[in-house]
């Protein structure tokens, strides 16, 4: 026995709970099949969507994929110091490639770009230019700097921080390592497939 206040609630309440199911889930009909809510309806239409899209992005050719390659890198370099200091020579017999790309995701246009190269912290002065396919070649077209660019360079024994930075784009800082060698140092080379 209730008030009837209570049995106006208590005839209410099933009608809130199946609006309530049908915003946000499966309600069950009076019939007893059930009926899907339009958010629950709206969330599997989504998930599928991303499913598909992830499906395309994995299917995607690797030519396709070198495309949306956006980072920035460069191999690292070795130089080769000569046991005696000739002259133009500053010291160095020569270096491997600077292989230095700078990828999109730094500027959206790098024509008329340079990128300042760095080491062990200081501004070198030398220059590279951002040519086809956001590869960099110093001026001239070359890989490599001249003797007497390396010789000017404070380089020590060893390992030196190698850094390549879009003029433009402080923020573009990408690094390898210069390794400088003398020629009667032994070394080992593996080459792992």
């Amino acid at each position: 026995r209730g008030s009837p206040k209570s049995a106006c609630e208590k005839r209410q309440l099933p009608a809130l709970v199946r609006m309530f199911a049908a915003f946000t889930g499966t309600a069950e009909k009076e019939d007893g099949s059930k009926d899907e809510g339009w958010l629950s309806r709206a969330v599997n239409k989504v998930s599928r969507g991303v499913d598909n899209i992830s499906n395309a992005a994995s299917s995607v050719s690797a030519r396709t994929a070198s495309l949306l390659d956006f980072r920035s890198g460069a191999t690292d370099v070795i130089c080769l110091r000569s046991e005696r200091d000739d002259e133009g020579g500053a010291g160095f017999i020569g270096c491997t490639s600077f292989n230095v790309h700078v990828g999109r995701d730094i500027k959206s246009s790098l024509s008329d770009e340079t990128v300042d190269v760095y080491v062990n912290g200081k501004q070198t002065g030398m220059r590279m230019e951002i040519g086809e396919g956001h590869n960099c070649f110093f001026p001239g077209g070359g890989l490599k700097p001249s003797r007497e660019q390396l010789g000017r360079l404070e380089l020590k024994e060893g390992q030196n921080l190698l850094e390549f930075q879009v003029s433009s784009a402080p923020n573009s800082r990408f690094s390898a390592a210069l390794w400088v060698w003398g020629t009667s140092q032994a070394l080992v080379v593996c080459d792992i497939d």
